[in-house]
C-alpha cells in the first residue's frame, strides 16, 4: 500500500509541475521570423529581417538575416552598424524589446526592436494579466517635435480590447507629411485591435510614426504577459 502511495504521489506532483510550468509559459518554443523598416535612403530600402529563437520563458537568440540600412552613410553609418551589433544582443540579454536605441541610429534601432517584437508575437501564447499597460517609443521627429509616442493598452486575459495614444509628439503640422502622420494616429491603433496584432500595414508617408505606435504597443503588451 505504501509503495502505491509513493508512486501515486510522484505521478501527482509530476503532473502538477507540468501544469504549473505550462501556466507560466509565455511562448511556444521554436524559431520565428519578423520584419520591419529602419533607416532608408536612395541606396538602401531600409528593410530589416530577423530570426528569433525562444524557449517557454523568452529569447534565446536573435539573428539578423537582412539589414538593408545606410551602413555607408558618411555621418550615421558607424552608428547604424553599431545598432545591428548591439541592439539584438541587448534584447537577448534583457529578454525584452524595451532596450535603449543607439545614438545616431534611432530608426535602425527601432526597426530591429519592431522586427523582433513581430517575431515574438508569432511565438506568444497571448496570455495576459487583465488590465491597462503603458508603452513608449519614438516616431517622426523634427526641430519642433521630439517624436515621443506613448500608448495605453487595455487587455483581457487573452485579447487586446483598447488602445489609446496618450502622447503623440509627431510632425502633425508638416506641410508634406502632416496628413499621413495624423492618419497613422487614427488608424494604426484601431487596426491593431481589430487584427489582434502589431503586424499591420504602415500608413504611406508615415512609416516612422506607424512603427513608433506599433513598438509602443508591443512594449505595453510585454508588460501585460503572464510571467
Amino acid at each position: 500500500m505504501h509503495k502505491y502511495f509513493k508512486l501515486f504521489s510522484a505521478a501527482f506532483f509530476s503532473v502538477l509541475l507540468i501544469i504549473s510550468s505550462d501556466a507560466f509559459a509565455q511562448y511556444k518554443p521554436g524559431t520565428y521570423k519578423g520584419s520591419a523598416v529602419g533607416r532608408s535612403d536612395k541606396k538602401h530600402s531600409g528593410e530589416i529581417e530577423v530570426e528569433v529563437k525562444v524557449n517557454e520563458k523568452g529569447i534565446e537568440e536573435i539573428k539578423v538575416l537582412k539589414y538593408d540600412q545606410s551602413v555607408d552613410h558618411k555621418k550615421y553609418g558607424k552608428a547604424v552598424v553599431k545598432a545591428e551589433e548591439e541592439v539584438p544582443a541587448n534584447m537577448t540579454k534583457k529578454n525584452s524589446v524595451d532596450v535603449d536605441v543607439i545614438s545616431g541610429a534611432t530608426m535602425s534601432s527601432i526597426g530591429l526592436n519592431l522586427a523582433v517584437a513581430k517575431a515574438l508575437e508569432k511565438a506568444s501564447l497571448n496570455k495576459y494579466k487583465a488590465g491597462t499597460y503603458k508603452g513608449a517609443s519614438v516616431g517622426r521627429s523634427d526641430k519642433k517635435h521630439s517624436g515621443e509616442i506613448e500608448v495605453e493598452v487595455t487587455v483581457s486575459e487573452n485579447a487586446i480590447t483598447d488602445i489609446k495614444v496618450s502622447k503623440y509628439d509627431q510632425s502633425t503640422d508638416h506641410k508634406k507629411y502632416g496628413k499621413p502622420v495624423n492618419e497613422a494616429k487614427e488608424k494604426t491603433p484601431a487596426a491593431i485591435v481589430k487584427g489582434q496584432s502589431i503586424d499591420v500595414d504602415v500608413i504611406s508617408k508615415a512609416t516612422m510614426s506607424t512603427s513608433g505606435i506599433q513598438l509602443a504597443v508591443a512594449k505595453a503588451l510585454e508588460k501585460a504577459r503572464v510571467k
